[in-house]
């Protein structure tokens, strides 16, 4: 069977979860639509997109963080591939001051190759935990690290069809002038597809440098690779971007980049936002 045939696949569990996250982060902008939107958190907002590197932050217990955005990516080293992937819904959830809980997606997959019908179907979804450590210390950096499992939720040309474990080392340091440096070193054993029982080891690295431009803007510069089995080429890229901090509770971004290698993409752009809400009681 043609993987590329055209169809729209998308399994109701991932649908159900998609459409209550993207109806909740609505709720959130609607004026008086509810109160948790007006809710302020005392701890400055610090997301996870748009850049690859995740950041060791905590969301503050009682609230949730949704991320989300949409991606375009071009592909042209083995023919020309256009795909597109929205809402890339990450929810975050502030459980106690060292832990959140996490799920999330790319969501619906569109994908158009130029000698292939395209293909639109939702993606496998990842639910996991970040666990917060330390602080920084001098030049010893606070560091948290990311577990989750990938599930077999997604459509059969973009799933890896098995239950994949991957983990995070985050690390980052402020630096002068409100400069800030994350490094993340990243594990997982995705399956090889649905019909296959094999896995390979992959390690991906990411730095990005975060600037500050002005109180509410910021930008980011970033490089991040994946060091794949033996006898493939490695796809490794340099991105960067923007943030807007429209108040203390929502944020829009924008980001870019280019592959270095021909395994990774030629290039790609986003865009995002990220809105924090506290749950009933929290922050009044």
């Amino acid at each position: 069977m043609n993987p590329l045939k055209k169809r729209v696949k998308v399994s109701r569990s991932n649908l159900l979860i998609y459409l209550i996250l993207t109806g909740v982060c609505l709720g959130t902008l609607v004026p008086g639509g509810t109160a948790y939107g007006q809710t302020f958190s005392e701890e400055p907002l610090v997301t996870d997109r748009p850049d690859q590197t995740e950041s060791s932050n905590i969301v503050q217990t009682g609230y949730i963080q949704l991320e989300g955005g949409g991606l375009y990516e071009r592909e042209t080293d083995c023919g020309d591939v256009d795909t597109i992937s929205i809402p890339q819904l990450l929810a975050r959830i502030g459980l106690s001051p060292r832990v959140e809980f996490r799920l999330g997606g790319d969501g619906l997959v569109y994908i158009n190759p130029e000698n292939s019908k395209e293909v639109t179907e939702g993606s496998d979804l990842s639910v996991g935990g970040k666990i917060y450590f330390f602080p920084q210390y001098s030049l010893l950096p606070e560091t948290a690290a990311i577990f989750e499992v990938s599930l077999p939720t997604g459509g059969s040309s973009v799933s890896s069809g098995g239950y994949d474990p991957a983990s995070v080392l985050i690390f980052s340091w402020d630096l002068p002038e409100d400069f800030g440096l994350g490094v993340n070193v990243g594990f997982a054993s995705p399956t090889q597809g649905e019909d296959s029982d094999d896995r390979i080891f992959e390690t991906k690295i990411t730095a990005a440098l975060g600037i500050p431009l002005t109180e509410r803007l910021g930008a980011f510069i970033e490089y991040f690779g994946t060091l794949v089995a033996e006898g493939q080429e490695d796809p490794h890229s340099i991105d960067g971007g923007f943030t807007y901090l429209i108040n203390e509770n929502l944020q829009l971004d924008m980001s870019g980049g280019v592959g270095l290698t021909d395994a990774a993409p030629d290039y790609f752009i986003g865009i995002g936002a990220s809105w924090r809400f506290g749950l009933p009681g929290v922050g009044r």
